[in-house]
């Protein structure tokens, strides 16, 4: 029977052809996808690897749903100075309206340690910094909006009581900070007696665990999302991302097998009046089916893990030719042959589901089944 169904494809050579140039492109797309993506992932988890996880902190008042809402007292940030914390800033927000000439904008004021604060955030000046108790600096954003500019005088409305400040610089953080108005924390507390002695939170630096144990009993204690955690985010996003597209190809995969099935099934019945006359039955016309199926799926996956391997290598080359993106491929022979062994028993169990549609065709074209 194999012998048989060698010489029917032999004899429709173009119909052989085309029905493996029909899979070959789709199971070249699965090996060169898998081996880019692969490489990739690797890369991109070892480049995660070098990134040093964050030591910051934030301390606040427990039991509140974020740090925007705490309210702790100034002693809590002493205690964590005092505990082997290796940089500390106590920060004190509260909601404003600023008003610079005939511009106000809804925002913040945030009190704490100027040159502490300057620092930890690596923070761009433009201008200087607020020391004095009527000085101010202006976040980057909020300068924007409003229009602000080293030496405007702006009043801040909050607690429902008015103070004049002097703008001396523009801060650039490049976070949230940067829509507020920066000011000394001793200065909110003579300005705004309501926040006397309290802080929002705590941001800290601290390597040592037990450090930490000492004053997390009283206060909530989080770590800060750092850039190890935004790599290690992003890098599990893109593996679940490359994933789910693996998926689509071995669907487009199915579906690439079921229509070359389809092909060989329709030929084959074709075939059948030609078998029928020697006394053939429809068990004769499915074995050739699945003989043509075996072979056709191993010519397809052959080729296909050749194309594969050349277009991942050409894939490769252009990407780093565009952008300079060194991307390495991961060309592992075992995983040539696994994705090429699930390619082609994906392809094969897509044509034997078709098998079913063999009497169907037999009786189109004539046939008794």
């Amino acid at each position: 029977m194999l012998s048989v169904a060698v010489k029917l494809l032999l004899r429709h050579t173009e119909r052989t052809a085309i029905t493996i140039l029909m899979l070959v492109p789709v199971v070249a797309l699965l090996i060169s996808s898998s081996m880019v993506t692969t490489g990739y992932l690797q890369q991109a988890t070892a480049s995660v690897s070098l990134v040093q996880p964050s030591n910051a902190y934030i301390a606040y008042e427990p039991g509140v749903a974020s740090p925007s809402s705490s309210s702790i007292s100034y002693n809590s940030f002493v205690r964590i100075l005092r505990s082997g914390a290796s940089f500390a800033t106590p920060v004190l927000s509260f909601p404003s309206i600023v008003t610079d000439g005939a511009n106000s904008a809804n925002s913040s004021v945030l009190a704490t340690n100027m040159t502490e604060f300057v620092a930890a955030r690596n923070s761009t000046i433009y201008g200087g910094i607020a020391y004095g108790g009527d000085q101010a600096d202006a976040g980057a954003i909020l300068a924007k909006v409003l229009g602000i500019r080293a030496g405007d005088v702006v009043t801040v409305d909050a607690f429902s009581h008015v103070q004049t400040l002097t703008v001396v610089g523009v801060l650039n953080s490049t976070d949230q900070s940067d829509t507020g108005l920066i000011v000394p924390l001793s200065s909110s507390w003579a300005l705004w007696p309501q926040t006397a002695n309290k802080i929002t939170y705590v941001e800290f630096y601290a390597s040592n665990q037990k450090a930490i144990s000492s004053f997390s009993g009283n206060m909530t204690v989080m770590r800060e999302e750092g850039i190890d955690q935004i790599a290690r985010s992003f890098d599990s996003q893109t593996a679940d991302l490359l994933t789910n597209w693996t998926y689509v190809l071995f669907a487009l995969s199915g579906a690439a097998a079921i229509a070359a099935a389809s092909r060989v099934v329709t030929e084959v019945s074709q075939e059948y009046r030609t078998v029928r006359a020697i006394g053939a039955k429809l068990s004769i016309a499915r074995a050739l089916v699945f003989y043509e199926l075996l072979i056709v799926s191993g010519i397809s996956v052959l080729l296909g893990i050749a194309v594969g391997i050349v277009s991942t290598s050409t894939l490769g080359t252009l990407f780093k030719a565009i952008d300079g993106l060194p991307l390495a491929p991961s060309i592992s022979p075992v995983q040539l042959v696994t994705v090429g062994a699930a390619a082609f028993l994906l392809i094969l169990a897509a044509g034997l589901i078709s098998l079913a549609w063999l009497p169907k065709k037999i009786i189109e074209t004539g046939g008794a089944p």
